[in-house]
């Protein structure tokens, strides 16, 4: 077949038209011969040919609309699947595997869902139709069990904010309609949930946060101590820190025993003290004779939800901090003079394990519950004050489960019957979460009770400090407003049970853009601000007695 003759017009010169036999068409002679006598049986060779080719050209021509007419019937009968999905949608390139543009014309950007992988989603809350909108979706289905969890929110609906939430795959599309049903838009935050927990396995660049000095440090950490804080540190690591300030800092810095987790690991503390006339670190270690003196104390605590990984970093470069600038920070001295300070870095040890082991947005304990396989109580609803109360669940598999009763978990029984020995000497206790960026007073379970004018100001001062260093802004307030009720819960219990008059609980960095997965980079500067934080309040405390 010689397909190429209908391009040849533009290299050869046709002569005349043949006449062929049989009332064929007359068709143009491409080329002629030398010899004349040639040419009638070479146009009528040529015209055959030529013949041909437009009989195989239309058959052609056939086929490809019969492929094109069936693929376009194949596209009708997706878009029917479909539903309300759009074709614009459909051929979006940007789209994996389906797309969803929210119910109205107020949405700014294209929704890429991954049909087959977890993601967080930001749902826009605009103003307060779309947060009372939105708390109805917080409400749990009866229907919960280990095949069918909740829907993971990670905060609260509050206008003005996205209220983030984990979906599972199988969760999507009836949250979708769910959404649609509320008039309610969202976009996709973090589009792959593995990916961005394997992120932050990264180590950070050492030149990150203190090693630049910071805006408010005179010194920075030692090299052997900095190390440790590029990245988010396993249970293991964290227990050979607290050993290892021990070791660095003998007499002064101590490893406590606190008590057991449901799984039988060890819940450790670390005490900080020294003598009040000296003038470093060393001389300043506790001599046996000086052991019996009693000094106020501040506790720091942190990893009572196993997901937050930035607490336990934080609280242990707050410890290492007030050991390593004692000699070189004057506030640091000040309040350490004054002050014992207690640092728990993990209470939930078994979560915080298997947080980094197997499910790295685990939040509860690991204990077994009776009846059910779904495990862990949420620690922070298991005090006993308030137990039972709003924001808690009596469902075993919800993340909010309080428990069976008030300190059924190992761990929240242990660590309060530790702070209860010593409750009378304790001034201040700061319960470290993450995240929004948030310092907050009593009260989680009685959301119409205040606290005194000194708490409030001495959260002023923190979120003061904290700004102080790198221009971040937390809120200050109750519990019950900034965030939720939250009944059980282990600030309350310090403040109303142990009477202890600055109770806290600070949700870290940052306000949802990475959420429980924040990147190790944020390690050091976090460790900064919670350092001015602690050094403010602490100095403030100084200055009401």
């Amino acid at each position: 077949m010689r397909t190429a003759t209908r391009a040849a017009p533009l290299l050869m010169k046709p002569t005349e038209r043949i006449e062929p036999d049989g009332g064929e068409p007359a068709l143009p002679a491409f080329w002629s011969p030398r010899d004349p006598a040639e040419q009638p049986l070479l146009a009528l060779k040529d015209a055959r040919d030529l013949h041909r080719s437009r009989k195989e050209y239309r058959f052609g021509r056939l086929a490809l609309a019969t492929v094109g007419l069936t693929l376009l019937s194949l596209a009708a009968c997706l878009l029917i699947a479909m539903g309300s999905q759009s074709l614009e949608c459909w051929l979006n390139p940007r789209t994996s595997s389906f797309c969803h543009q929210p119910p109205t014309s107020s949405s700014k950007q294209d929704i890429t869902i991954s049909p087959d992988i977890d993601q967080v989603w930001a749902i826009d809350i605009a103003d307060e139709r779309a947060a009372h909108a939105a708390r109805a979706l917080l409400k749990e289905p009866d229907s919960l069990s280990e095949v069918n969890p909740p829907l993971d929110f990670w905060n609260t609906p509050v206008a003005g904010a996205p209220l983030l939430v984990r979906v599972r795959p199988t969760q999507k599309a009836s949250l979708i309609s769910t959404l649609q049903a509320q008039n309610l838009t969202f976009s996709v935050a973090i589009s792959d949930v593995p990916a961005a927990a394997r992120a932050q396995l990264i180590p950070a660049p050492p030149t990150v946060g203190p090693a630049a000095g910071g805006k408010n440090s005179t010194a920075a950490l030692p090299k052997k101590l900095a190390a440790h804080f590029r990245r988010y540190q396993p249970a293991a690591a964290v227990r050979g820190f607290l050993q290892l300030l021990a070791a660095e800092f003998p007499g002064v810095a101590e490893v406590e025993r606190v008590g057991k987790t449901a799984e039988g690991r060890t819940i450790e503390a670390l005490r900080i003290r020294v003598r009040g006339d000296a003038d470093s670190i060393t001389a300043a270690a506790v001599a046996p004779a000086a052991g019996s003196e009693t000094k106020r104390e501040i506790v720091l605590m942190a990893g009572m939800h196993a997901r937050e990984w930035i607490g336990p970093a934080v609280v242990q470069y707050v410890a290492a901090s007030l050991l390593a600038k004692y000699e070189v920070r004057k506030k640091a001295k000040r309040v350490l003079d004054a002050f014992d300070f207690v640092v728990l870095p993990v209470a939930n040890v078994d979560g915080y394990v298997y947080s980094h082991e197997v499910d790295r947005l685990w939040r509860k304990n690991r204990q077994h519950n009776e009846g059910t396989t779904c495990v862990g109580v949420d620690m922070d609803r298991n005090w006993d004050t308030y137990f039972g109360g709003a924001g808690s669940s009596a469902n075993p598999c919800s993340e909010s489960f309080r428990g069976k009763s008030p300190f059924s978990t190992p761990e929240a029984k242990a660590i309060s019957t530790y702070l209860r020995k010593k409750a009378a000497n304790i001034v201040s206790l700061i319960d470290f979460h993450a995240f929004s960026q948030l310092w907050m007073y009593p009260s989680g379970g009685d959301c119409d009770k205040s606290v005194s004018k000194p708490v409030q100001l001495g959260a002023k001062e923190a979120v003061k400090a904290i700004k102080s260093v790198y221009g971040k802004k937390f809120g200050i307030g109750t519990v019950c407003d900034l965030v939720y009720a939250s009944s059980g819960a282990s600030i309350d219990w310090a403040s109303e049970e142990a009477k202890i008059p600055f109770a806290y609980s600070v949700e870290l960095r940052d306000r949802g853009r990475h959420g429980f997965l924040l990147p190790t980079k944020h390690i050091l500067p976090s460790g900064e601000e919670a350092f001015e934080a602690v050094l403010a309040v602490a100095d403030f405390i100084l200055s009401q007695n």
